[in-house]
C-alpha cells in the first residue's frame, strides 16, 4: 500500500505536481571513487575493512557496506578490474567526500601493504 501521506483523497485540493514540488530535495549526497587494488588483494582489503569497523553496523550484500550515524559507505571490489568502488552517502556533499575520503585511505593502505610484503 501506499505511504499514507500519498493516498488518494488525502490531499484533495492539490494536484500531483504540486504534492511534487513539496518533497525535499538534496538530502541525500552520493559519492563514488575508486582505488587501485590487485586481484590477490581484494579479500584481504574487504577483510581489514570489516575488522577496522568494530562500532558500525555491518550490511554484507553487494560487498561491505557500512552503517554511519550520518551516512554509509559501500566498498565493493570490482569483478573484472583491478580496483575497489567505495560508495558513499552523507548527510551532506561534504560529509559524503570525507566519508570516501577515510575509506579510500583505508583501502589505499591495505593495498599498499600486500605490495610492500610481495617485494624481495
Amino acid at each position: 500500500s501506499a505511504p499514507a501521506a500519498f493516498e488518494i483523497g488525502k490531499f484533495p485540493n492539490f494536484q500531483i505536481a504540486e504534492l511534487h514540488d513539496l518533497i525535499p530535495r538534496n538530502r541525500i549526497h552520493l559519492e563514488h571513487a575508486t582505488v587501485r587494488t590487485q586481484s590477490d588483494r581484494k579479500g584481504a582489503v574487504m577483510r581489514e575493512v570489516v575488522e577496522s569497523c568494530d562500532e558500525e553496523e555491518l550490511v554484507f550484500i553487494d560487498g561491505v557496506k557500512i552503517m554511519l550515524d550520518d551516512g554509509w559507505a559501500l566498498i565493493l571490489p570490482d569483478p573484472e578490474k583491478p580496483l575497489t568502488h567505495i560508495w558513499a552517502e552523507g548527510s551532506t556533499r561534504s560529509r559524503a567526500k570525507e566519508i570516501i575520503k577515510d575509506f579510500s585511505g583505508r583501502v589505499k593502505k591495505i593495498s599498499a601493504q600486500g605490495s610492500k610484503r610481495s617485494r624481495p
